[in-house]
């Protein structure tokens, strides 16, 4: 059976967003500012329950990896995670048993962070 489009844009979650800042940052770049090229306020993404668009966080994603000059970009988003990123999807997750078990969690409940892909 065919999938109907969504009714509105796929987002992802803010907190996910300011890792992805923080990441930024790190490498001695305006987040900020990059965020703001692409049409988001920084400090809305602090509101609880806040999302962005997920079209406008894979060109952060770009520029991050354009501006670091950091193909590996990703790897640093991964140092800085922390438990509660993910509010109780990453309590959930830290509570996994086995790395297996973690990513059935986040298979089955990802959408929450972004629900602009689908695991299976």
């Amino acid at each position: 059976m065919p999938k109907t489009l969504p009714k509105t844009p796929p987002t992802s979650l803010g907190s996910w967003a300011l890792l992805i800042a923080g990441a930024i940052d790190s490498y001695q770049l305006n987040s900020t500012e990059i965020f703001a090229q692409a049409g988001i306020d920084i400090n809305d993404l602090t509101k609880d329950n806040a999302r962005i668009p997920a079209f406008k966080l894979y060109d952060i994603w770009y520029q991050a990896v354009e501006q670091s000059n950091d193909p590996y970009f990703g790897i640093r988003v991964a140092q800085l995670y922390q438990t509660n990123a993910f509010s109780a999807l990453g309590m959930a997750l830290a509570a996994s048993r086995t790395v297996y078990e973690a990513i059935l969690r986040c298979a089955r409940y990802g959408h929450i962070i972004s629900d602009a892909t689908e695991a299976t």
